[in-house]
């Protein structure tokens, strides 16, 4: 009597039917993957809460399969896509946050200096980082469920990141603007040596190119200088009679 294969167990009655299939999660789960790599090349604390998710996704789709690769628990199968998903989530809020702390020091450091002349629409780039910044805390209430905006999410962490990276490349000309005279004095020190090694160079006093040899030189300058008024004094003090 040969024994027929199960079919794919599918959810109880009252839940409402939903059917993913094997390249559904494979693609899901490539997709946060991916992602998760994505955030933890801009911080690296972003990977852990994900890659437990990816560890979990992991462990329900082996539940979902039987020996032969089939599916047979499709209720696994479908929190193994879920967590997937999650997986993507948690790299976007861990990425979200991180973005949030630079803009909102940013915003801190340059308070009392314009700054819409360094970064364009630097109001529409703030309001961005304040919807963001909803979006995360409606995340963390009870209830809702993190599988289901993964996609907004990481388009929202995209946005934030090049934010981010924006202020970040503006600290510099921000900084000048703080301090305006240290630009001036810079500039004035630099044109200050730049004409004492002109002047230096042209008088011929220790070439640039002879730096090295200047302390051999002078030092033979001053013995070729000293040697004969020593040879003097010898021979002045030879030719003066003895006391008696």
């Amino acid at each position: 009597m040969t024994s027929t294969p199960k079919s794919a167990k599918l959810p109880s009655p009252s839940k409402s039917v939903i059917i993913v299939t094997l390249s559904q999660f494979r693609a899901e789960y490539q997709k946060a993957d991916d992602f998760c790599q994505e955030v933890t090349s801009f911080v690296d604390e972003a990977g852990i809460p994900a890659l437990n998710e990816l560890r979990n996704a992991g462990h329900h789709l082996l539940r979902a399969l039987d020996d032969d690769g089939k599916v047979i628990e499709m209720d696994d199968l479908l929190a193994a896509r879920n967590h997937a998903r999650r997986a993507s989530y948690e790299a976007c809020e861990a990425g979200n946050l991180f973005a949030l702390g630079i803009i909102a020091k940013f915003k801190e450091d340059y308070a009392t200096i314009p700054v819409d002349g360094t970064v364009p629409d630097y109001t529409g780039l703030l309001k961005k980082a304040k919807t963001a910044q909803k979006s995360v805390e409606q995340g963390r209430q009870n209830g809702f469920d993190r599988a289901d905006d993964h996609t907004i999410r990481i388009a929202a962490f995209r946005e934030l990141r090049e934010c981010a990276e924006t202020l970040e490349l503006a600290r510099e000309e921000m900084n000048k603007k703080s301090d305006p005279g240290r630009a001036l004095r810079l500039s004035i020190w630099a044109n200050i040596i730049a004409v004492i090694g002109i002047a230096w160079a042209a008088s011929g006093f220790w070439p640039l190119n002879r730096a090295a040899e200047a302390p051999m030189s002078t030092t033979r300058a001053v013995n070729k200088a000293v040697t004969p008024v020593i040879a003097d004094q010898k021979t002045n003090s030879a030719e003066q009679p003895k006391r008696h």
